[in-house]
């Protein structure tokens, strides 16, 4: 039985600008937002591009795969209108329409901040019951 050499494919260099992300993501049809890139660079770049089991991560855009199925549908709206207004030539985004920056944390709440100020603010979530009565969201 004769083996044949595997050889390895050259490590593509890891991004340091969102618009690098971007451009992969189109090609596997993902429309991806420069937030998303961003975040996604900000995930792994810390950690010098290496999985939570520690192994270096050798094919980036490979990520991209888990990062379009687990993509919510807000975060879609937000690329699809991003890439309309980036094919007319405008800025990605409409400074008059960017009143905060949104991040979630691990635990599900949700932060904001003015995009000028440096201060992030908890976002409470309000339920409405049909009784009339409001609830805080996750407050038991």
């Amino acid at each position: 039985m004769v083996r044949r050499a595997q050889t390895r494919t050259e490590i593509p260099p890891y991004p340091e600008d969102p618009e690098e992300v971007v451009t992969a993501a189109k090609g596997i049809d993902y429309v991806m937002s420069l937030r998303e890139a961003s975040k996604f660079i900000s995930i792994y770049a810390p950690y010098d591009w290496e999985s939570v089991e520690g192994r270096k991560i050798r094919n980036w855009p490979k990520l991209l795969y888990v990062w379009k199925s687990r993509q919510k549908p807000d975060e879609y709206i937000q690329a699809v209108n991003e890439a309309k207004r980036r094919a007319a030539g405008l800025p990605p985004v409409d400074p008059a329409e960017l009143q905060y920056e949104y991040y979630e944390d691990a635990q599900g709440r949700k932060w904001r901040k003015k995009p000028d100020e440096t201060e992030w603010e908890e976002v409470k979530e309000y339920i409405t019951f049909s009784d009339g009565t409001t609830a805080l969201k996750g407050v038991v």
